[in-house]
């Protein structure tokens, strides 16, 4: 190589290091795939289970972007996107995130359900069938049985000793 195209290609290095011009860099918004590293599931109610997901955003330009579900037989399947705009001056710090998603739950029947972020990470819920209450039972005594009233015989006052008869 010459003097004058390692001149050239010198100034061509410097200018893209310089201003971030550097081939690997994105123009636009960069959409990904948030990192989950664990996955709980919460049963509130028969019509409502929450799922938290747990993991880290790669730096302090990348943000929860949209989180969907999509619900086939017993099983749940969120997505968790994210959005990172480039060109800012971002901390190259790992950001830790819990997103609470709150899942579809009607028409769940009784039965084990599996739920699924981001095809990789997964946990398991299960819906009890509603256990009947019924009233307590009290006991009914026995009937009682009614018995005929007894009298009292009266009985003839015995007669007095010397008292006689007619004379």
């Amino acid at each position: 190589m010459s003097l004058w195209q390692w001149i050239v290609f010198g100034v061509a290095t410097a200018t893209i290091l310089f201003f971030g011009l550097a081939p690997e860099q994105p123009i636009g918004p960069v959409v990904g795939k948030a990192n989950v590293d664990r996955v709980t599931a919460r049963v509130l109610d028969t019509k409502q289970v929450q799922v938290s997901a747990i993991g880290a955003l790669a730096d302090s330009c990348t943000k929860i972007d949209q989180v969907s579900q999509a619900r086939q037989g017993n099983t749940y399947a969120v997505t968790i996107t994210t959005l990172k705009t480039p060109g800012q001056g971002c901390a190259q710090a790992i950001v830790p995130f819990n997103q609470v998603v709150l899942l579809d739950g009607k028409d769940l029947a009784p039965g084990t359900y599996t739920v699924v972020v981001n095809e990789k990470v997964e946990t398991t819920f299960s819906i009890v069938p509603p256990v009947a209450v019924t009233p307590p039972v009290t006991p009914t005594p026995p009937p009682q049985t009614s018995s005929p009233e007894v009298m009292p015989i009266p009985t003839p006052a015995p007669e007095e000793a010397g008292s006689s008869g007619g004379s």
